[in-house]
Parts: structure tokens; C-alpha cells; sequence
């Protein structure tokens, strides 16, 4: 976590079928966190290498008790509206995938225990970032660029109307966000993900938080999903990325699907009247 929060200590006994195991855990309670949007529980997907013991993680158990056949999870995630977010087990469902749209693999290296992909670059507008690993990561709410591109995101989001800054995230200095004073939406750039066959595109509806007006309404000043991170080199792709992507997490193949979701971008739960 990022901020602060709240803990009790619980020994439990677990039980997942056959198997049973005591547990000491530590429970976060309630939290106060710049970089995260409220949690609704926690369920480990990581690699299994990862896990502290190697007791049966959550989908080696589904497996194990023939509920799923595939160790394939999916995530359709939307925090910007109710009831839009799913997971899937054992398969995917293709009712998430924007029609027309194919959905298109990519290997997950053999040494790799994150889910990271090569991509090629990474633009904010015009301005291209040599940028050449991704880490999807549903841990982080937001699209997190290493800091060395801050001059050029900034160049990219100063228009004559508009005026974006980094701000410190308050108890996490590796963190800066981007707020901005706007004017004219339409001038926000668009911030384009190059793979090695496919363009992967968010734009404003997405990585806009919250506008409130200013100045009886002649300006907003909007919270973006958008910061950069000291001392890293990848682009971090968080809740907002998964905004407009479908993606299926194939560990039996070692690879990940990227589609466009079925979502319809929209401002209607960004820009506010007050």
C-alpha cells in the first residue's frame, strides 16, 4: 500500500477443499491511500513461484476441485462506474470484447514472474517516450511513466488553454500525480501504447479523475489517473489502462490477451457540476 491503514491480527483456519492450513494474517481495515481506489477484497493471481508457501493457491484450488479446467483468468474493470468490473475463471467471455475487435497474444518471457510485455514506445501527444516494457499491474489505479519523461509530458499537456503540474502524492514521495487547470478538453492528448502489431490508445475519458469548475465555470481544475515514479524504467499500466482493455491472463501458455473492452468512453463521471 501506499498510504495509511488501519490493521487487526487474525490466526484462522482455512480450508479450500481437502486441504486445510493456519494462517496468521494481518488485515487491513481501512486505509487512506493516494495511489489506490478503495479496495473490495484481495484475491492472489500472482505466478505460484511468488506465493510464501506453496499450499494450493486460489485457482490451483479451483483446478484441483475440477470447478475450472485452465489455469486462464480475465478482467473487465471499471471503477468509474457500478457494477461494470468482472473476473473470470478458467476461460474468458467474449460479451467484454468490443465487437470487431480481435483479440491478440502476447508472451510473457520465461524468466518473467510479473505479467510484463515488450512493447515498442510509448507517445503522450507528439511526443514519443523510449519507453520498451509494460507491467500490467491491478494493484495501481493509475498509468504510472518513469519521471525521466516529465519535461515532455508536460510540453504535451500545456496549450494556450490548458496547464498541467506534478503534484507529491501525499505519503508516497515515489509518486508524483498530474493535475491540470482546463479549459478546452478537447486539446488533451491522447497517450498511445505501441506493441509489435497493435496500438493500444487512452485518452481523456479514461485518465480524467474529477474536474470541478472554477471561476463560475470558466475553467476546471481535474485530477488525472496519470503520475510518474522515481527510479523505474517501465510504464506501469493500472486500473485506469484496463479503462478500455479486456485482458485475459493465460499462465498455462504463458501469455497475455489484450482487446478493446466493451465499454463507451465517456466524461459523464468526470466532469462535475460543483
Amino acid at each position: 500500500m501506499d498510504g495509511f491503514l488501519d490493521t487487526y491480527h487474525l490466526n484462522a483456519s482455512i480450508t479450500l477443499g481437502n486441504h486445510h492450513f493456519n494462517e496468521n494474517i494481518l488485515v487491513a481495515y481501512h486505509t487512506e491511500s493516494t495511489n489506490f481506489k478503495k479496495m473490495g477484497g484481495i484475491v492472489g493471481l500472482s505466478f505460484q513461484e511468488l506465493a510464501r508457501n506453496q499450499n494450493p493457491n486460489f485457482i490451483n484450488t479451483l483446478i484441483h476441485e475440477k470447478i475450472i479446467d485452465h489455469y486462464i483468468f480475465a478482467v473487465k474493470l471499471n471503477f468509474k462506474q457500478p457494477d461494470q468490473s468482472f473476473i473470470t475463471f478458467g476461460g474468458y467471455d467474449e460479451k467484454f470484447i468490443a465487437k470487431g475487435q480481435r483479440l491478440v497474444y502476447y508472451p510473457i518471457p520465461d524468466h518473467q514472474k510479473e505479467y510484463r510485455l515488450s512493447i515498442r514506445s510509448v507517445e503522450i501527444g507528439d511526443q514519443r517516450l523510449n519507453i520498451t516494457e509494460g507491467l500490467l499491474d491491478t494493484g495501481n489505479t493509475c498509468i504510472s511513466i518513469p519521471d525521466q519523461y516529465t519535461d515532455h509530458i508536460l510540453a504535451e499537456f500545456k496549450t494556450e488553454s490548458n496547464h498541467c503540474y506534478f503534484k507529491d502524492e501525499r505519503g508516497n514521495t515515489q509518486f508524483k500525480i498530474l493535475e491540470c487547470l482546463v479549459r478546452n478538453f478537447d486539446e488533451l492528448p491522447l497517450l498511445h501504447i505501441h506493441m509489435h502489431d497493435q496500438t493500444l490508445t487512452i485518452s481523456k475519458e479514461h485518465y480524467l479523475d474529477k474536474c470541478h469548475p472554477k471561476d463560475e465555470g470558466s475553467h476546471y481544475k481535474c485530477s488525472t489517473l496519470l503520475e510518474n515514479v522515481k527510479n523505474r524504467y517501465e510504464i506501469f499500466l493500472g486500473d485506469t489502462f484496463f479503462l478500455n482493455y479486456y485482458a485475459v491472463f493465460d499462465l498455462e501458455q504463458r501469455r497475455i490477451g489484450l482487446v478493446k473492452n466493451n465499454d463507451i468512453p465517456t466524461l459523464k463521471y468526470i466532469i462535475l457540476d460543483k
